[in-house]
């Protein structure tokens, strides 16, 4: 019995592993087709923005995009917090943030830091996948990073998707402070 465990548990570590570093090798792939979408035409190149230690480092990643040689603005890559691990209808406002399912979105900015777009690039849970859709995230689109949004406020709540939404709003707060912090720093 233990060999039978040992053996299981060893399948399915190497399977995550598997899956983790496949997903991680996708985002690239899924950044690119975004990025596509926006520019049809030209050359598109990407770089890793990095900041001195001496700033606190943000828990995402922001990266400069530069369109035929030009710089064309930033993109950042964010996990967000979907359903309660076990379905969102196991709501507790004293669960530790370790006991949601995440998701991961990217967010397109301009130059002078208005979103372009907003697309989740990996959802895999079976519950509040309505934050996927493309018709709510365009309500992102034209504004700029000064402006707070607020979920069922100037950002429509989404019926099947209160967890997923309020997290990528809140998220989506924090990334555009930060990144108007860190141009006002003359970081980026």
């Amino acid at each position: 019995m233990r060999k039978l465990f040992f053996i299981v548990s060893l399948i399915l570590s190497f399977s995550f592993t598997l899956q983790n570093h496949s997903s991680n090798a996708d985002y690239k792939k899924k950044v690119k087709k975004v990025l596509n979408k926006i520019w049809l035409t030209g050359k598109i190149e990407t770089k890793a923005v990095e900041f001195p230690d001496t700033i606190a480092q943000p828990d995402f990643s922001v990266n400069s995009i530069f369109h035929n040689n030009e710089f064309a603005g930033f993109y950042c890559i964010k996990e967000a917090n979907g359903c309660h691990l076990g379905g969102c209808d196991k709501s507790d406002p004293d669960v530790f943030v370790s006991e949601y399912e995440k998701f991961v979105y990217m967010i397109v900015f301009e130059p002078d830091l208005t979103i372009k777009k907003v697309e989740v690039i990996d959802y895999k849970s079976n519950y509040g996948f309505q934050v996927t859709s493309k018709k709510w995230l365009k309500q992102f689109i034209g504004i700029s990073s000064g402006e707070m949004f607020g979920y069922g406020q100037n950002i429509d709540a989404i019926s099947g998707a209160t967890t997923s939404g309020k997290s990528l709003v809140d998220n989506t707060n924090e990334i555009c402070n930060v990144m108007l912090e860190l141009r006002n720093k003359k970081l980026i």
